[in-house]
């Protein structure tokens, strides 16, 4: 995996339509860094040509998505 630098992180950031002082900046490339280090076996993952599709289960009952009745 290749890093970004701070310049062009930086310029993503104002690419994005954000502005930020430098000492947020490079706390969100710290956690942007980390977040891409942990995201590289799934980048490097060899699929062939399988189709990857994601699937949301809600819990029923759940609080944050209210009571569920049936």
């Amino acid at each position: 995996m290749t890093r970004l630098t701070d310049d062009e992180f930086r310029f993503l950031v104002r690419r994005a339509g954000l502005s930020m002082p430098d000492d947020e900046l490079h706390e969100l490339k710290r956690l942007y860094d980390a977040l891409m280090e942990r995201m590289q076996p799934l980048q490097e993952a060899d699929l062939s040509e399988e189709e990857v599709a994601g699937i949301f289960l809600p819990r029923a009952g759940n609080t944050a998505l209210g009571e569920v009745s049936s």
